[in-house]
């Protein structure tokens, strides 16, 4: 009878170990369905983070064009402020000019008197 028990109380030991290797096994494969989940969502992350480097790339090329169109227009504003001041030389030495030809010609008929 004692050797009867004893042969139940390992069948039921064995049968906890089974138990405990199926929790075991269902646990892994939860564990396993729960990385390939966060695989899939890290991948749509990196989807994401690439959309978002594009973005970037593109909003920092925008920068670029944009710096290079006011350097172009400051320069532009230089040589329009050079040639604004180089109109006015124009006039003063069209003016000079004038006034040095009118002499000229003032003292040319003094002299023809």
């Amino acid at each position: 009878m004692f050797k009867k028990m004893k042969l139940i109380k390992n069948d039921i030991q064995n049968m906890n170990k089974i138990v405990d290797n199926s929790n075991t096994v269902n646990s892994l494969a939860d564990n396993e369905n729960k990385i390939i989940e966060q695989e899939k969502i890290l991948s749509e992350q990196k989807l994401v983070l690439k959309d978002h480097n594009k973005v970037i790339r593109e909003q920092k090329k925008f920068i670029r064009e944009a710096e290079k169109i006011e350097d172009a227009d400051g320069k532009a504003s230089q040589v329009n402020s050079t040639f604004d001041k180089s109109k006015d030389k124009l006039r003063e030495l069209k003016k000079r000019f004038t006034e040095e030809d009118k002499m000229l010609l003032d003292r040319h008929e003094e002299f023809e008197i």
